[in-house]
């Protein structure tokens, strides 16, 4: 008797799946100085509009432990706009080997800005205080 083939049948699903639609990198910042109270601006990656889901932070310089350093993110200058992310105490970065994962803050909407600012909140009066930044979310741009 002939093998008549496989038992399943393989079909499309009818939606469509954009890579948009899915958890992407929306801004990341390497070397983010924490010596002084100051911001970065940094650009959203090729999104209209998205929507900020977590920052993970990593790769620290010094051990933050001890001086006190924060970040908050604003989608406008000198902590105006949406505030997606705020306030967050670095001391649990001791070594570059630290990976840490802050959700984004109860309430924050969808955002159309082009750009975000990374600030520092305090002065550490430290030079080499850095650590990177990466800000994971959905590009919402394929919605009306």
């Amino acid at each position: 008797m002939p093998n008549l083939g496989p038992a399943v049948t393989i079909t499309n699903h009818p939606q469509v799946w954009n890579i948009n639609q899915s958890l992407r990198l929306l801004a990341s910042l390497k070397d983010m100085n924490f010596s002084q109270i100051q911001e970065t601006k940094v650009q959203i990656i090729d999104s209209a509009k998205w929507y900020p889901l977590y920052m993970v932070l990593s790769n620290a310089s010094v051990n933050f432990t001890a001086i006190g350093a924060a970040i908050s993110i604003y989608t406008g200058p000198n902590a105006t706009g949406n505030h997606i992310f705020g306030g967050t105490p670095l001391a649990t970065h001791t070594n570059s080997r630290i990976v840490n994962q802050i959700n984004v803050n109860s309430g924050t909407r969808a955002n159309t800005a082009t750009d975000i600012f990374i600030r520092s909140d305090n002065n550490t009066g430290i030079p080499n205080a850095t650590l990177d930044v990466f800000i994971y979310g959905f590009d919402l741009g394929f919605l009306p």
